[in-house]
């Protein structure tokens, strides 16, 4: 099968960057286009944190809640403008590759929102990287790229992160 359109899900890590990387060297050999899709979610690494979430406003002055909920706002806008930053980075790097290329930030939960656009966008591969995380922290932490295998209405290539075999020897 000849790929004709690969979403390639993307955060600000760097195995993201690797799946990214795979995914354009892919893109070139089978003449596919990309979609670079980040999905804004409190669980990623490197989101504004989840204090305002677990901290009890009835202890709190209404102004200080005030202060508290305008902080968070703005890490939430700075965290949404450095994902479309990244995204217009690694267009810009795919377009100049001659790769048709879009991009798409959504606010949602990672794994559902990866599938759903897939679905809708009709795509031929969703290309998704993998920290490795096994265990308890994955119990925990949840694993975007276990649902995606699991949900996928298409073919998942699953990039692994580079250091995976090293900290499993360990």
């Amino acid at each position: 099968m000849i790929w004709q359109k690969i979403l390639v899900a993307v955060d600000l890590s760097t195995i993201a960057r690797i799946a990214f990387e795979q995914s354009l060297t892919l893109a070139q050999a089978t003449g596919a286009s990309l979609i670079l899709l980040h999905v804004l979610s409190a669980d990623e690494e490197g989101s504004p944190t989840k204090w305002l979430y677990t901290v009890d406003d009835r202890f709190l002055l209404p102004d200080v809640w005030q202060i508290m909920v305008e902080e968070y706002e703005k890490e939430w806008k700075s965290f949404q403008q450095e994902g479309l930053v990244a995204l217009e980075a690694m267009k810009k790097e795919a377009i100049q590759q001659k790769v048709n290329t879009e991009i798409l930030q959504i606010l949602g939960s990672p794994g559902r929102t990866i599938c759903q656009q897939a679905k809708e966008l009709a795509v031929d591969l969703i290309a998704i990287g993998n920290r490795g995380r096994s265990g308890v922290q994955e119990l925990f932490l949840g694993s975007v790229s276990n649902y995606v295998i699991h949900h996928a209405a298409c073919s998942v290539l699953i990039v692994r992160n580079p250091n995976y075999n090293k900290a499993q020897k360990n």
